[in-house]
C-alpha cells in the first residue's frame, strides 16, 4: 500500500500536479516515518514549484504586488515578532513578504508558521540546514519574488510604517531602477538610538555621467536602505554573494554600477540593531 502511494505521488510530481503529490507524500511520511529522509527532497521540491506556479498566476492575473520584502531568518526568536509586525503594518499594503527560515534551531520556525497562517501575503521557505550566510536565503527568495520592486529587511531589525510607501511613491514618480533613503537608526545595546545620515546621490545617465560618486558613500554596500526594480535585478542577473562575510557587497556594487537611474527620498526609516 505504501509503495503504491509513493509511486502515485511520483507520477503526480512528473505530471506537475504538485497539490496532489504533496498530499500523497505527506500521507506516506505520516504512516511510514522511516521513509521521511527519502521523500523530503521531493516534498520540498513540490512545495517550491507550487509557490512558483501560484506566483506566476498572480502576475498573469494582474495581481502583482508592488513590493516583495525578503527576510532571511536564523535563530532570532527574541526579535522576529517586532521585525515581521513592522512589515505587516506598512501603510503600503499591496506587498508580499518572503520569509526564509535558514535552518533555525530555536523557536523561530514556529513563529514563522503562525504568521504564515495569519496573513496570505506571506510566503515561507524552509531550509532544513543553515547555509551559514545571508546570501543563499536571499537568492532563494529573489527567485520566488513577484513584486514590481524588492526590499530587504534583516530579521532582527525593523522599519518605520511609511518606509515602503514613501520609497515606492518616489519610484513611480522618477521611474528609477533604485530608490534609496538618506539614513538609518542605529539601535545600540544600551537601549539608546543614534540617527545615522548617509550620503546618497540621485543619478541619471544623462545628468550625472560620473558614476563613481555613488561609491563615495561608505554605506553603499548596505542593501536595506533601498528598494530595487525587480525587472532590473533580473535582467542584470544581480545576486548576493554566497559567502560567510560581505554577502551584500556583490549585490550592491553591481546594482549601483548597472542602474540607469537612482532616486533618493529624504527620510530615515530603518532601525538597525547594532552589535547584536
Amino acid at each position: 500500500m505504501i509503495t503504491t502511494t509513493l509511486h502515485l505521488a511520483n507520477e503526480k510530481l512528473r505530471n506537475r500536479n504538485y497539490v496532489e503529490a504533496i498530499a500523497l507524500y505527506e500521507a506516506v511520511k505520516a504512516s511510514k516515518p522511516a521513509l521521511a529522509k527519502f521523500i523530503d527532497f521531493n516534498l520540498s521540491f513540490c512545495k517550491r514549484k507550487l509557490v512558483d506556479v501560484q506566483s506566476q498566476k498572480k502576475i498573469h492575473q494582474g495581481q502583482q504586488p508592488k513590493v516583495s520584502v525578503i527576510i532571511p531568518v536564523h535563530n532570532v526568536e527574541n526579535y522576529l515578532n517586532n521585525c515581521i509586525d513592522s512589515v505587516l503594518n506598512q501603510t503600503l499594503e499591496d506587498i508580499e513578504i518572503i520569509l526564509v527560515d535558514d535552518g533555525s534551531t530555536d523557536n523561530s520556525k514556529a513563529i514563522l508558521q503562525r504568521y504564515l497562517e495569519c496573513d496570505k501575503r506571506i510566503i515561507l521557505i524552509s531550509n532544513s540546514h543553515s547555509s551559514g550566510n545571508s546570501g543563499i536565503p536571499r537568492n532563494q527568495a529573489l527567485a520566488r519574488a513577484t513584486g514590481e520592486f524588492v526590499a530587504f529587511v534583516d530579521s532582527d531589525d525593523w522599519i518605520e510604517q511609511n518606509m515602503l510607501s514613501d520609497l515606492y511613491k518616489e519610484a513611480t514618480i522618477s521611474c528609477a531602477d533604485i530608490v534609496v533613503s538618506t539614513g538609518f537608526y542605529r539601535e545600540l545595546t544600551d537601549g539608546t538610538t543614534e540617527a545615522v545620515n548617509t550620503k546618497n546621490y540621485n543619478f541619471g545617465a544623462a545628468t550625472q555621467p560620473n558614476r563613481k560618486i555613488l561609491f563615495l558613500n561608505p554605506h553603499f554596500p548596505i542593501v536595506w536602505l533601498r528598494i530595487y526594480r525587480m525587472n532590473f535585478i533580473r535582467e542584470q542577473n544581480i545576486k548576493f554573494g554566497e559567502t560567510k562575510t560581505s554577502a551584500d557587497l556583490p549585490f550592491s556594487f553591481k546594482a549601483l554600477f548597472m542602474a540607469n537611474s537612482i532616486a533618493s527620498v529624504s527620510g530615515i526609516y530603518y532601525h538597525y540593531r547594532f552589535d547584536r
